[in-house]
């Protein structure tokens, strides 16, 4: 009774409030959808490094270490694909040097997460990562073929629901985080490839403007 409306950050052609939370009649007439919020154009420019990489982002931690761990496993079993690893969090240095003495000899590249990380989504083959909001907007976004990871420890669900959804609309793969191995993200890499770059034309990604124009 204290308030004219609830702004919702999502597009609802994409995930609705319902899919993670209870919607009465009521409230379902309050909600007001402001869109996502995808970066602003005008990214740097890539650097010279050829397109057609599966190129795999995470963050740091134990979380992280998992993920890139079994990307150094999935390209050994694809030794024809080229991978980059771009590593964050604040022991972004010492996870690059553990991964990349993991991954001597194979066609994978390990670096710190860069400034143009969105100019090579554009042009890599498929992305791999968790399915965190800016994650899956920078996707969805790039159009890019991709395989979600979506983390899911301690009972975590959020990641999870919205990767199920992003699968079963533009046909992202998936690979949940119980069922994650070096072949299972080999597989899920190459199907994703097979079906190519999705069909995201539509979706609002307008959210600051849409919240200040409903507000």
């Amino acid at each position: 009774r204290f308030y004219d409306g609830v702004l919702v950050h999502s597009d609802p052609a994409v995930i609705p409030l319902e899919t993670s939370w209870p919607v009465t009649p009521d409230v379902a007439a309050m909600l007001r959808y402001d869109g996502f919020i995808a970066a602003a154009g005008g990214e740097e420019p890539g650097g010279e490094e050829p397109g057609g990489e599966i190129l795999v982002t995470a963050g740091g931690g134990p979380v992280g270490r998992r993920l890139f761990e079994t990307a150094v496993g999935a390209a050994r079993l694809s030794d024809a694909m080229r991978w980059r690893l771009l590593v964050g969090g604040a022991d972004a240095g010492a996870q690059c040097e553990r991964v990349a003495e993991l991954a001597q000899g194979l066609p994978v590249a390990v670096e710190p997460v860069r400034a143009d990380y969105r100019a090579l989504l554009r042009r890599c083959a498929a992305a791999v990562g968790h399915c965190g909001y800016n994650t899956a907007i920078d996707w969805m976004r790039a159009g890019v073929p991709g395989v979600f990871v979506p983390f899911a420890e301690g009972g975590e669900v959020e990641q999870t629901i919205r990767a199920r959804l992003l699968a079963a609309r533009f046909g992202f793969s998936l690979v949940e985080d119980g069922a994650l191995s070096p072949q299972a993200l080999a597989d899920a890499v190459h199907r994703a490839l097979r079906i190519g770059r999705p069909t995201v034309a539509g979706i609002n990604l307008d959210g600051a403007a849409e919240s200040g124009r409903l507000i």
